[in-house]
């Protein structure tokens, strides 16, 4: 069984642990609204705990990273809903693999 928390996470101690190519929209209806980044380095983000029987509690954040015109400059960056490139962060390559996955399969394989 997976289950998902959003409210209250905390990303403290995660980094990167790679990339998805994903759809600004898959990943909304997977995850919800994003949160705002910080208009510089990030626009959108989303931080989540995962449960899943395999690894546990994963904590899973997606943003993307120096792609909008807050770092780029005004007309040079990708809106959010442009980008396909997302990085992942977590506190281990647990992370990766828990968002590649319901990517993949979505919450049928939930229950």
């Amino acid at each position: 069984m997976i289950t998902l928390r959003r409210n209250g996470v905390s990303a403290d101690g995660t980094s990167l642990q790679g990339y998805i190519e994903a759809d600004y929209y898959d990943l909304v209806r997977l995850l919800g609204s994003p949160d705002y980044g910080d208009g510089d380095k990030t626009q959108v983000e989303w931080a989540v705990e995962v449960y899943d029987e395999t690894f546990g509690e994963v904590i899973v954040t997606v943003y993307d990273w120096k792609q909008g015109d807050g770092y780029l400059g005004p007309g040079n960056g990708k809106l959010p809903e442009d980008i396909v490139v997302w990085n992942v962060g977590g506190r281990d390559k647990a992370a990766l693999w828990v968002i590649e996955s319901l990517l993949r399969d979505g919450w049928s394989k939930a229950a």
